[in-house]
């Protein structure tokens, strides 16, 4: 074989390798990331106040206001979750009734998506 070929060859090679590495790469598990550390804060009265709660939630999607109605209507799904679980750790620490706390959330989830 020349040189001339063997360079060709080379060359060939390594393109080859240059675009299959990527295809390559894809198709291989990648180990999954490590498990953050989820933190739950424990509701005191003043976290509880049903006024802060409903104050908050109606000021918590204003930076976003610019944005289309998709997101707000995702973004206003998670706060509803998470409400929705401030809400039951208010309850299991007796800090609210669960008829007031049925009833904010109730009226959380009719107020307008909007700010």
């Amino acid at each position: 074989m020349s040189w001339a070929r063997f360079a060709l060859f080379l060359s060939f090679t390594f393109q080859v390798a240059l675009i299959r590495a990527p295809l390559l790469a894809q198709g291989r598990q990648q180990s999954p990331p490590p498990a953050s550390r989820q933190t739950l804060y424990d509701p005191d009265l003043s976290t509880c106040d049903s006024e802060r709660i409903r104050t908050a939630f109606q000021q918590q999607l204003q930076p976003f206001a610019d944005q289309g109605d998709a997101v707000l209507a995702y973004l206003r799904q998670i706060q509803l979750e998470m409400t929705a679980k401030t809400l039951s750790r208010c309850v299991s620490r007796q800090l609210l009734s669960p008829e007031q706390a049925a009833q904010l959330s109730r009226e959380l989830a009719e107020s307008p998506t909007r700010p």
